[in-house]
């Protein structure tokens, strides 16, 4: 509380100073003081600094009816209070309180980029992609129009999200606009990921190379420059392969792109390094589609008896219909290829055991 009294007092055209009849500078003071803890993490007192404001609205409201005033909280103060609870939600994963205190934030002043920006989180927190992409979609728009850079983070979770959703073409703009604000190694990287989803190639080794300039470490961005050399032919595969090693190196973890490596491998006949991608995919993320390629790439090596094992895992643990359908056909192949006729009538039987 003394920090935010400070505060205010330096800083005294941070906000109106019209605090309503009676004054609710405390309950102002306690807003701040909550948004300062929670700046720094320190969500337990950030919980009773909010609680202190609601304690103050509460006796503002109490003095305001022994007087015969009309109880009313001046706007801007009851919007700045959604916005920080909302945020205090956040940040202790209660998703239905954010989305109440932001909602009503947002009702109050539809302009507001942090509340934009937290209600993204918070749909992030539900799973809900697509009503995240909106949310930090108006963000971006609100501080684009007010001449606001968005934060670095949200223009990655933005890009990702639309990733995730195969909008790639949103994706790309984004990133891009994030590198003309930002420039660091995560945007380039997003524009490289969205450029190559386009089948941009050059464009995408442009972003790719940018990335890397800005930091040579990241195993992410050596692993798409291996995806990307892999894309262009045979012709890139001895860079492919420095890439991939030095993505290896650096421990790449990301089982998506693993399983994309994996699967490019594969298309140029390198079975031995798709296996091994594969099951690094694997290691990280135990994907029924992932180990059914893990099962193609047995089946063509001739490793029939493993691929069969595999190919049984796919069917008993996947909820993809065309997995489990792929994997019986083959697995029931296999089978009859090696002599287990028997075995092979009752792979369905598996899939209707689950």
């Amino acid at each position: 509380m003394s920090y935010a009294l400070w505060r205010h007092h330096h800083q005294s055209d941070e906000a109106p100073q019209h605090f309503g009849k009676p004054s609710r500078a405390g309950v102002y003071l306690a807003i701040q003081t909550t948004e300062f803890l929670l700046e720094h993490s320190l969500t337990g007192l950030a919980k009773e600094a909010l609680a202190l404001a609601d304690t103050m609205e509460r006796a503002a409201q109490s003095k305001s009816h022994e007087r015969g005033l009309l109880s009313s909280s001046p706007v801007w103060l009851r919007q700045r209070y959604h916005r920080v609870a909302g945020r205090f939600h956040v940040a202790t994963k209660n998703s239905m309180a954010a989305h109440r205190h932001l909602d009503a934030a947002l009702q109050l002043s539809d302009q507001d980029v942090d509340s934009w920006l937290l209600l993204g989180q918070t749909e992030v927190q539900s799973k809900s992609l697509q009503a995240a992409a909106h949310a930090l979609h108006k963000g971006l728009n609100v501080a684009n129009s007010s001449g606001r850079a968005m934060p670095l983070r949200e223009y990655v979770l933005l890009g990702t999200i639309l990733l995730r959703l195969s909008r790639n073409q949103e994706a790309r703009g984004v990133f891009l606009q994030g590198c003309d604000a930002w420039q660091s190694c995560s945007m380039w990287l997003g524009a490289g990921v969205a450029l190559l989803r386009l089948d941009m190639l050059q464009d995408a080794e442009d972003a790719l190379q940018e990335a890397n300039i800005r930091n040579n470490e990241n195993a992410l961005v050596w692993g798409y420059i291996c995806l990307l050399c892999m894309a262009v032919g045979k012709t890139r595969l001895e860079q492919a392969n420095k890439a991939l090693r030095v993505a290896q190196r650096l421990d790449l973890s990301d089982p998506t792109l693993l399983r994309e490596l994996g699967n490019a491998y594969t298309q140029v006949d390198l079975l031995d390094t798709a296996e091994a991608l594969f099951r690094r995919s694997l290691a990280h993320d135990p994907s029924p589609h992932t180990r059914r390629r893990l099962a193609d790439v047995l089946s063509a090596q001739n490793s029939m008896a493993e691929a069969v094992n595999e190919y049984r895992r796919v069917i008993s643990t996947s909820s993809d219909k065309d997995d489990v359908e792929l994997a019986i056909l083959q697995c029931e192949k296999l089978l009859r290829s090696l002599g287990r006729d028997e075995e092979a009538l009752l792979v369905r039987e598996l899939s209707g055991s689950k």
